[in-house]
């Protein structure tokens, strides 16, 4: 393919937040997977939502990228940023290519139509907005609304939509007839060691830690985790130690607790609440296995993290990286059912060589499948073809 040229792109989200969880760490796996090509100019827009002054620091981290940061008015998705907005009006002709990440904002709205006014080609990641599950939400009311007078419009007139998954790609296209693309969320193994398990397996094999580690939302189905461990306790001999890591609304995570209490595991659950770097990888040496039984996951950020790790996972048939989990053979798929978790859990626990091997898997699969330097090609090849209007 013939090279368009030094092409300026920038990349659009409302906020890099480690809060935002997959969505953030998405973007920043993406900027510098793109570092690796030198046939980029990135720029990141992004604005102050959900940020705090020490977090701002570590995107220093992103080397020579261009970083800009516009006040949010706001720390919700109903945020809005007037800075961004002028200053995109002013400047949205200096570049190629807009990769604009989210599309249920007024932050990632407002781009695209200013891109789409001013003639620049853009592209959205709908980050596993546009599935059944999220169709449901907007077919009526204020979202309806929302969806049809603003976001189809810039959805119909963006280049490609940028999917994260073939099984993402294929919900999206029952949705929309605009083109997709399925491109993973670059991931770099080097900065996840394969902890040598083996000496916690004596110990373990009837205490097992299994983690969830997630943003505390009712379509995570955390409540699925407390009822299977529930369930495998009262086997007397199995002792099974569940931490549930993460944060959410207050009335669903008081919810969890009176789960919790119902299936007598209170003092069997551990809640860091939100964490991240060198705490979160902490937590992924200590673990045996990790579940995530989602309604709906367009990806799934933890569970890679897990897989990298030299964790078996758990997830439901739901979660779209789950073809990849079974080609791999690195994990158990399961129904969203407290007793068909309860049951995948019980398998791994009572076969510690299966786990190593699940572990071994996954990280065979990271290595292969999310490979930054692979991903950031693939990218460049997507912004070439679609500035030389092929």
């Amino acid at each position: 393919m013939t090279l368009y040229k030094k092409m300026k792109v920038a990349h659009v989200i409302p906020s890099i937040s480690p809060r935002l969880g997959g969505p953030a760490m998405a973007m920043i796996s993406y900027a510098r997977a793109l570092q690796l090509q030198e046939k980029v100019e990135l720029t990141i827009l992004t604005t102050t939502r959900l940020m705090e002054r020490g977090e701002r620091t570590r995107l220093s981290q992103l080397g020579n990228i261009d970083v800009r940061m516009f006040v949010a008015v706001g720390d919700t998705s109903r945020s809005f940023s007037a800075s961004f907005k002028s200053w995109f009006l002013k400047h949205v002709k200096e570049f190629d290519l807009i990769h604009v990440h989210a599309i249920f904002n007024f932050v990632s709205l407002s781009a695209c139509w200013i891109a789409s006014l001013n003639r620049v080609p853009y592209i959205i990641r709908p980050l596993g907005t546009l599935s059944p599950f999220t169709r449901r939400l907007y077919s009526h009311g204020a979202k309806k609304a929302y969806y049809t007078l603003l976001a189809k419009p810039v959805l119909d007139r963006a280049a490609y939509v940028h999917c994260t998954t073939g099984n993402e790609e294929r919900k999206v296209s029952q949705w929309i007839a605009q083109r997709t693309v399925s491109i993973p969320i670059p991931f770099e193994l080097n900065g996840w060691s394969n902890w040598n398990r083996s000496h916690l397996q004596k110990s373990t094999e009837l205490q097992p830690n299994i983690l969830f580690l997630s943003r505390l939302h009712p379509k995570k189905n955390a409540h699925l985790v407390i009822e299977a461990v529930g369930r495998l306790k009262r086997d007397k001999s199995c002792k099974p130690r569940l931490i549930i890591a993460g944060e959410g609304p207050t009335d669903y995570v008081n919810f969890l607790h009176k789960c919790a209490r119902k299936w007598g595991i209170e003092d069997s659950v551990e809640w860091p609440g939100f964490i991240t770097g060198r705490a979160k990888k902490a937590l992924f040496r200590t673990a045996e296995i990790f579940v995530l039984p989602s309604q709906d996951e367009n990806f799934g950020v933890a569970t890679v993290e897990a897989m990298a790790s030299g964790l078996p996972v758990i997830v439901s048939q739901e979660v779209d990286l789950m073809p990849l989990i079974q080609e791999y053979k690195a994990g158990l798929i399961v129904k969203q059912t407290g007793d068909s978790l309860a049951s995948a859990l019980n398998t791994l626990i009572k076969n510690p060589m299966l786990r190593k091997t699940f572990g071994q898997n996954g990280r065979r699969l990271v290595k292969k499948e999310f490979n930054p330097e692979y991903v950031g090609q693939q990218l460049v090849d997507l912004y070439n073809k679609i500035l030389i209007g092929s």
